[in-house]
């Protein structure tokens, strides 16, 4: 289960963000579909590109 608590207060996908998720499609000149996880159903799946940041790996951080 992925746990979102407190992500949403600054309107931003914490911790770090999270993903890397795929993007299905683009919509619009600039949004994209992200194919989400089953634990993410109650979220919008449609992102304004500047939304979007560029995935950096970091060995110190997991997702469980």
């Amino acid at each position: 289960m992925l746990d979102l608590k407190g992500a949403f207060k600054t309107k931003k996908l914490c911790p770090g963000y999270i993903g890397p998720f795929q993007i299905i499609e683009r919509v619009g000149e600039v949004s994209y579909r992200w194919a989400l996880p089953s634990s993410m159903s109650g979220m919008h799946d449609v992102f304004h590109v500047s939304q979007l940041r560029k995935f950096v790996p970091d060995s110190s951080v997991t997702v469980d």
